[in-house]
């Protein structure tokens, strides 16, 4: 990605013509404001964590789970929200495993 501003906790949206290069297969239903309301979730919960790392070392950098999402007002159960979850793998932007979502720095 050409963004150098990684360390930047500004939330930077996904543009139409990033979500457009992702695969039809991958981004299924969803639409451009579903994946960014997600990321946007996302994004604020690992700024929030990584600002409070500095003070005191705990686990709040663990991956989100589903349930934490849920929890948070985001929709990432089913095909559709599932997509959501892999266009944003797909652009780089967060890592998927067993554990959760991680979002990349």
């Amino acid at each position: 990605s050409s963004s150098s501003s990684s360390s930047s906790s500004s939330f930077q949206p996904v543009t139409e013509a990033e979500f457009m290069s992702v695969s039809k297969l991958i981004r299924g239903k969803c639409t451009l404001s579903d994946v960014n309301q997600v990321y946007k979730v996302i994004s604020k919960h690992f700024v929030a964590a990584s600002k409070k790392k500095r003070t005191h070392r705990t686990d709040e950098m663990r991956p989100l789970t589903i349930k934490d999402l849920t929890g948070m007002g985001v929709k990432v159960s089913g095909q559709t929200g599932e997509a959501k979850l892999k266009v944003l793998r797909a652009l780089g932007i967060i890592t998927l495993s067993s554990q959760g979502v991680v979002l990349v720095a």
